[in-house]
């Protein structure tokens, strides 16, 4: 009966786990897409050559006008040019990617829940 019990303290623990990781990864997708439509408004401006505001963090905005070009942080400090399809392409498949883990999370809590599920109703049948 114990190690019922802490099997099913486990189960119960890692699900909590994959619940928050799930959460965590519902978010960057939806931060990635919010990216993709600023990204989508700023190729419409630079298309119509419109000026627009650019935000800066904070709630602070600056009037901007798209001159084409584009600079990525790559990581340790270094920036480098990219063409704004390339950026549509990267952001769209990361979000892609989150996706797919996403459900692959979701597949993994429902069999947990599932199997969680069947040792309680073994527990309240013992009992």
């Amino acid at each position: 009966m114990d190690e019922t019990l802490l099997k099913a303290q486990e189960l119960y623990d890692k699900s909590q786990e994959l619940e928050q990781r799930i959460q965590l990864i519902e978010e960057h997708i939806m931060k990635f897409e919010d990216f993709l439509k600023g990204i989508h408004f700023i190729d419409k401006a630079s298309e119509n050559k419109e000026s627009f505001f650019a935000p800066l963090g904070n709630g602070v905005f600056v009037n901007a006008k798209m001159n084409d070009e584009f600079f990525v942080d790559v990581g340790a400090g270094v920036i480098v040019r990219k063409p704004l399809e390339e950026i549509k392409d990267t952001v769209a498949n990361q979000i892609e990617k989150l996706k797919l883990a996403h459900n692959e999370l979701n597949s993994t809590l429902a069999e947990m829940k599932e199997d969680f599920e069947e040792i309680v109703q073994g527990i309240e049948h013992n009992h």
